[in-house]
């Protein structure tokens, strides 16, 4: 009988992970309207570059049909929406940006290769991760929803509901940009840029919270 060497053991496992993480990180962001299917159609694009780096053609077939299909229902979706994708759409969207995510990075190594993904997907699962946290602190179930999400507190600063898909498509594609270069950066490079990343959300989380008026200006530009 044929033996599993560890590095695919641990290679499944870390599969697994991403799959029950990522799936339900688009439902818990799908709170203002337009804002999942914006950051899934943006996501699945990145995905796709990332995963022409590596020459896998598949994953960039699935990866753009999906951004297309994303962005053809944001359409309809976005505000005022007139239609909307409900908990199974989100989690199908989800699972299944988490099944090309993994795919396209599959000639990496196990420490880098899970890098990619969870950038590209940062703001998603950054909040999911705050979520359950959030809910752990004070003692409730972790299913439970709440109007504590990274979407919330943005409108809660004064930011409109467009204001705030935009803001966060804003954000999603600078982590997909970072993420595309980090896959082309060797040796220091990688740590320089990851670096830089770490600096320019500090940056861009204080101008959020301090300069509202001049971000809001920016944004009313594309509005």
């Amino acid at each position: 009988m044929a033996s599993c060497s560890q590095p695919n053991i641990d290679k499944s496992i870390n599969r697994l992970n991403l799959n029950l993480g990522a799936e339900p990180t688009i439902n818990l962001i799908d709170g203002v309207d337009g804002l999942a299917a914006g950051v899934v159609a943006i996501s699945s694009l990145f995905i796709s570059v990332v995963a022409f780096s590596v020459g896998q053609i598949e994953v960039i077939i699935i990866a753009v049909v999906l951004s297309g299909v994303a962005s053809a229902f944001l359409n309809y979706n976005y505000y005022p929406a007139q239609i909307f994708m409900g908990d199974t759409g989100a989690m199908f969207l989800g699972y299944v940006l988490s099944v090309i995510a993994i795919s396209g990075v599959l000639k990496s190594t196990i420490a880098i290769s899970l890098i990619f993904p969870l950038l590209i997907l940062g703001i998603p699962i950054s909040d999911t991760i705050f979520a359950i946290f959030r809910r752990l602190k004070d003692r409730r179930q972790i299913f439970h929803s709440d109007t504590e999400h990274i979407h919330h507190h943005l409108l809660n600063q004064g930011f409109s509901h467009r204001q705030v898909s935009y803001l966060i498509y804003i954000a999603t594609i600078f982590l997909g940009i970072v993420a595309v270069l980090l896959s082309l950066a060797n040796g220091i490079q990688f740590f320089i840029l990851l670096l830089g990343l770490l600096l320019t959300i500090l940056l861009g989380v204080a101008l959020v919270l301090k300069r509202k008026s001049v971000v809001m200006s920016f944004l009313n530009l594309f509005l």
